[in-house]
């Protein structure tokens, strides 16, 4: 068989069944990162979740989190944290953090700079918010619980970084 450009030479594999080129030689699709198996412990199922657990302890796991860390209202964010917000936004209506690379972004969440781990006296000092759009909020906010939640090493190094 003559390899010509208008027709792709065939390559087989063990079994015998033809194969495009492409694939041989790394042009084609990569594959798919194989399955791990489920970290909650004792389970076996395999999953390609980025968070490392299945579908059934992913669920599980989420619910307990959620339970223990409490709703908005129970972490602080009641009806007078609304009104602040509301007028806050009014206030500065711009993302500080996208006005630093000469972007015009429309804010959406007050950011504490610092978190307040429940400290009323930070948690409702106007020197330590900012608004900010959703997006560098998310990124300010992974960056500094280390993604979800868990508490990084290099948080506030993270933030100063971000805030300045």
């Amino acid at each position: 068989m003559c390899y010509s450009p208008s027709q792709p030479a065939l390559y087989f594999s063990r079994n015998k069944t033809p194969l495009r080129r492409g694939f041989l030689f790394g042009e084609g699709r990569m594959p798919n990162k194989p399955p791990r198996p489920c970290h909650y412990p004792g389970c076996p199922a395999l999953t390609n979740d980025r968070s490392g657990y299945c579908e059934r302890h992913l669920k599980q796991t989420r619910s307990q989190y959620d339970r223990k860390r409490g709703n908005s209202t129970q972490r602080g964010y009641g009806t007078r944290w609304q009104h602040y917000r509301k007028f806050y936004l009014i206030e500065h209506p711009l993302c500080v953090l996208c006005a630093k690379t000469q972007l015009v972004v429309a804010a959406t969440v007050v950011d504490h700079i610092k978190p307040h781990q429940g400290n009323s006296t930070l948690f409702w000092d106007p020197s330590n918010h900012q608004a900010l759009c959703e997006s560098c909020h998310n990124k300010k906010t992974a960056a500094e619980d280390g993604a979800f939640g868990n508490m990084g090493d290099r948080g506030d190094e993270i933030s100063t970084a971000l805030i300045s």
